[in-house]
């Protein structure tokens, strides 16, 4: 019962944080993502829902241009949560506001399918996209992407959002093209990631790995607090029309176990340097 309690006291707390960053001018659900998870102690996801919430109870509201302010209801909802949170410190000193852990399935299904996955199943799976892009936000200082194909559209398309300067984005795959030299001694695509890497990273590796028989079968992408592992390239195909199906988490058990894991691989023997950016 207790934890319950505890549950919805740090749930009204972010709806009241939601509502007041709906007040502080027009902004969208990017926006309140944004301003709310910059300290890391929110999750993005998390803040999408309470944003929903918020609107379903009236508390914000929805102009044509899909901006959001806070209604007369929202105001005064916030205003009593201010209060009690007052009346808290008072007492008990600032409560902290607890991260928790998530899990979620993030899919991809043929188009013909979507409609009906969508009705049955709502906001209960995400998008192979929406998986891929949780990873990279909870990036401090290292983002490591493993698949054995990668189409470099489609990569700058999962990192369209991403400008993280102080991270490091370590890529290990066997896509062969990655690897071929061309006449002139150039590859262009090995050029691009240089380019995704120079303006989104503060550094970064392309790692190669064909030894004998084997593969970077592996699709996981990993960061300092999420990890998900999934069936999808980094492909066109793996992110509009197959059927591909993967699980985000952020337990920091599963996710510590993931990195230690990578850490390992890339200090292995038969991995190849294709392409270093230095900071």
């Amino acid at each position: 019962m207790r934890s319950l309690v505890v549950d919805l006291a740090r749930k009204f707390r972010l709806l009241a944080d939601v509502i007041n960053a709906a007040h502080s001018g027009k902004v969208t659900v990017e926006d309140i993502k944004s301003s709310l998870a910059a300290s890391g102690n929110i999750r993005r996801a998390e803040i999408e829902a309470i944003t929903r919430l918020a609107k379903e109870f009236g508390f914000i509201e929805e102009d044509q241009e899909k901006e959001l302010f806070t209604s007369k209801e929202g105001l005064a909802f916030e205003r009593y949560i201010s209060v009690l949170n007052s009346e808290i410190i008072r007492s008990r000193g600032i409560p902290q506001i607890d991260r928790g852990t998530e899990l979620k399935v993030c899919i991809t299904v043929p188009p013909m399918w979507l409609k009906r996955i969508n009705e049955r199943f709502g906001d209960l799976i995400g998008q192979t996209l929406d998986g891929q892009k949780l990873v990279s936000e909870d990036a401090k200082t290292r983002l490591v992407i493993v698949s054995p194909f990668i189409d470099v559209g489609i990569m700058q398309v999962a990192l369209r959002d991403i400008h993280a300067r102080g991270v490091e984005l370590i890529i290990i795959t066997s896509e062969p093209t990655l690897a071929k030299t061309y006449p002139g001694g150039k590859n262009y695509k090995i050029q691009k990631l240089g380019a995704l890497i120079r303006s989104r990273f503060k550094s970064g590796k392309v790692l190669f790995v064909k030894h004998g028989n084997s593969i970077a079968h592996a699709k996981v992408w990993c960061s300092d607090r999420s990890v998900l592992i999934t069936s999808a390239n980094i492909k066109p195909d793996s992110t509009t029309d197959n059927l591909e199906i993967g699980v985000f988490t952020d337990d920091p058990g599963l996710v510590a176990v993931v990195q230690n894991f990578l850490t390992q691989i890339l200090e292995m023997e038969g991995v190849e340097c294709l392409l270093e950016i230095p900071p």
